[in-house]
């Protein structure tokens, strides 16, 4: 199997895990230390492994300026090669990252096939053990197979 594609809130996600943050501090307004520290571990991550453009990982970012996100992504490139500690936290998030994303990938995949199973025969299917309501509007047949 493939790896899965990794979102910019896989990312932060994976940050928030490693940093032991609370989600709401590393994209909210703070600029303490400690916040920018992880922020801008997060932007380089986001940046490489998903190779998003510096407005979209600012703006994922608390609605940041997209040269903040560039100086973090040059500042922990610089930083990564001379700290261990700051290039195993990088490793360690982005390592996180793709987990979460393959996590969320084999999920959908397995909604994908139960709804599958759920159309190809439809009477040996209850529908009340559907998840979500996309899966049971798929299930009806209104509106073809849900993502």
């Amino acid at each position: 199997m493939t790896s899965a594609k990794v979102s910019i809130n896989n990312v932060q996600i994976a940050t928030c895990r490693v940093g032991s943050i609370k989600f709401d501090d590393l994209v909210g307004p703070r600029r303490y230390k400690d916040m920018a520290y992880w922020r801008q571990r997060g932007m380089f991550v986001a940046r490489v492994i998903t190779g998003r453009s510096y407005p979209q990982i600012g703006r994922a970012f608390g609605d940041r300026d997209h040269t903040t996100a560039l100086f973090a992504t040059r500042k922990m490139a610089v930083r990564c090669m001379f700290n261990e500690d700051a290039a195993r936290e990088v490793t360690l998030i982005a390592r996180y990252a793709q987990e979460l994303a393959d996590e969320q990938e084999a999920v959908r995949l397995a909604r994908l096939a139960k709804m599958a199973a759920a159309q190809a025969n439809p009477a040996k299917v209850n529908p009340d053990a559907l998840r979500s309501e996309s899966e049971l509007v798929a299930w009806n047949g209104i509106g073809g197979v849900a993502a």
